[in-house]
């Protein structure tokens, strides 16, 4: 009898958990068909994927990369809540905690939440160079709140980085500096040209060599 109930409560598990199974791939054979053949809208049935956990990075990136273009500060809010998303779910991804530094700083998040995601992507991504120099122009517009470590891992990125930076990207980020004031683009300048190697190109393109 007791061999009986065991063998019962065996096919019972198996039973339960090949229906677990089949409810999984059934999610995401419905994932692969609306990111295939979505259509109109799609980006909305994307989003609805974005808690299932068998495909949820997937789903999540996916909503990312549809977003619409961003026309307002609401959208780049949008935008960082669904990355905000995408990297609690897959912390290695260093270039979409890069991107949502970017995306809190064009919402006009704080420092602090601007900062510590771009951390993470430096901890994730040390030494890519593509990376480093998508990097350069939050961390110069963010350098007097840079703790003395992001100061050194922006600096590094600005060394081994900043040669991925098109002149013409360099004279578009200088515009952008043009925001702060002299004495800090003083301040910056004296930090720069006291470190040995420094990309010359860096400083004169942006115009903190010559203003």
């Amino acid at each position: 009898m007791k061999i009986r109930y065991l063998r019962l409560g065996t096919h019972a598990a198996v039973l339960a958990c090949c229906v677990f199974v089949m409810m999984r791939a059934l999610t995401m054979a419905g994932f692969l068909f609306t990111d295939a053949f979505g259509g109109d809208g799609k980006a909305d049935r994307i989003y609805a994927y974005i808690d299932s956990s068998p495909i949820a990075t997937a789903a999540r990136l996916a909503s990312v990369e549809l977003s619409a273009p961003m026309q307002t500060i609401a959208d780049a809010s949008v935008r960082a809540f669904v990355l905000a998303q995408v990297v609690s779910n897959a912390p290695a991804l260093a270039v979409y905690w890069r991107e949502l530094a970017s995306m809190r700083w064009t919402a006009g998040d704080t420092p602090q939440n601007i900062v510590s995601a771009l951390a993470m992507s430096i901890i994730m991504s040390p030494n890519d160079a593509n990376l480093m120099a998508s990097r350069i122009p939050i961390e110069l517009m963010l350098w007097e709140d840079l703790p003395q470590e992001g100061r050194s891992s922006a600096i590094a990125d600005m060394i081994f980085g900043s040669y991925k930076l098109t002149s013409a990207e360099r004279v578009s980020l200088g515009k952008l500096l043009n925001a702060k004031s002299k004495e800090q683009r003083t301040k910056m300048l004296q930090t720069f040209e006291a470190i040995p190697n420094f990309p010359r190109p860096l400083l004169i393109d942006t115009g903190l060599l010559y203003p």
